[in-house]
């Protein structure tokens, strides 16, 4: 594992070696005698309760879960006792508490390694050469990763008046959004009573605030959560060829995450683009020549390359790559935003998209550019 991961959970190199050394033959005794009960303490230590549940006269602080205790018991585990599965996702939770993405990386590749290293070892045992008992364990880590990364902060502010958001809160703030504009009477009782959930409002005008580069760096990291799912998916195929698809849920999900955070990249960037782009309208027949001349050398060529998809998640992301690529070829044009655009219109209603076009500035100050500033090739 690299040097930079190990650092980012702060596990020891030498430490690592020991999770990834067999365990000792001489000591199945001592190994079936020790596993039960630091199975028992890794469940303790990752025990909490939560803040919702009543306490009725007597008041005490709620049970807190222990990571830091969590992620040793299960180091010790695996080093001393078995190669368990189940233990490597308790480590992996750990480690995302501890250390967010990066530990998460980390914990996945950790696995991927074990898996690689100990395969005919490894717990739950195989049933012949059936490996159903073992892709329950990783099954529960998906589905625990796909809950927890839902609470990636998605804003930073500098200021302490402004909150910060979690991708959990805008995406239950669209849900809601959503609802809202339904006229179904049952839909609408759905609503909560109370308001528990941002106003999408709010969540845009943080992430206006949150540095560029913090959403840059969320990107990054989100892409190299989706590599190491790629490599586990690798690991774990050339001893049972069979089985696919053991982290789904997880890829989905950090999928339609990355699709938000392209869209909010490129709405920021593209923004100020095309506001320029409009206001300098009139000088627009040399750009409009350039398009033409480049349009034609791009349909020259044919084009055979294919694509598939197996989520709408995956073919937004294409559509936003593409729409990246654009905008760093030409920063002035208005193509990107457009895509971008397209892509976050994807799942609204018709009315909110005609809404959007009276409300999102670039959209207005790009069709709001008057027929006598565009280029005489372009008036018809």
């Amino acid at each position: 594992m690299d040097p930079k991961i190990l650092s980012a959970v702060k596990l020891d190199e030498s430490d690592y070696k020991k999770i990834l050394h067999p365990l000792k033959e001489n000591n199945k005794k001592e190994r079936a005698d020790g596993y039960p009960a630091i199975v028992e303490q890794i469940k303790k230590a990752r025990f909490e309760e939560e803040e919702f549940l009543p306490q009725g006269v007597w008041k005490r602080d709620y049970k807190r879960a222990d990571w830091d205790v969590v992620s040793d018991l299960c180091i010790e585990s695996l080093t001393k006792y078995s190669k368990d599965l189940q233990v490597m996702g308790w480590l992996c939770e750990a480690w995302f508490k501890l250390y967010g993405l990066k530990g998460a990386r980390a914990g996945i590749i950790l696995i991927s390694e074990i898996v690689d290293a100990h395969w005919n070892d490894l717990l739950p045992p195989l049933d012949g050469e059936d490996d159903e008992y073992r892709q329950a364990a990783i099954n529960w880590l998906n589905d625990r990763l796909a809950e927890l990364i839902k609470f990636t902060p998605i804003t930073q502010s500098e200021s302490s008046l402004v909150k910060d958001y979690h991708f959990a809160d805008w995406e239950l703030s669209s849900y809601y959004e959503r609802l809202s504009k339904k006229s179904s009477a049952q839909q609408k009782s759905a609503m909560p009573s109370k308001p528990v959930y941002a106003k999408i409002e709010d969540i845009e005008s943080a992430i206006i605030q949150t540095p560029y580069s913090f959403h840059e760096n969320f990107k990054n990291e989100f892409s190299l959560l989706i590599e190491s799912i790629q490599t586990f998916e690798a690991s774990w195929k050339k001893h049972a060829p069979k089985t696919l698809g053991l982290f789904k849920k997880t890829r989905e999900v950090v999928q339609q995450i990355l699709v938000f955070a392209e869209g909010k990249l490129l709405k920021r960037s593209q923004t100020k683009n095309i506001q320029k782009a409009s206001e300098s309208a009139g000088d627009g027949d040399d750009l409009t020549a350039n398009a033409s001349s480049n349009a034609d050398k791009t349909f020259a060529k044919q084009d055979t390359r294919t694509y598939s998809f197996s989520t709408e998640a995956e073919a937004y992301q294409v559509l936003l790559d593409i729409a990246r690529y654009l905008s760093e070829k030409h920063p002035h044009s208005p193509a990107p935003y457009l895509i971008q655009q397209a892509v976050e219109m994807g799942q609204m209603s018709f009315i909110d998209v005609m809404k959007r076009f009276y409300t999102e500035p670039g959209l207005k100050s790009l069709f709001e550019v008057k027929v006598e500033n565009l280029p005489q090739s372009s008036k018809k």
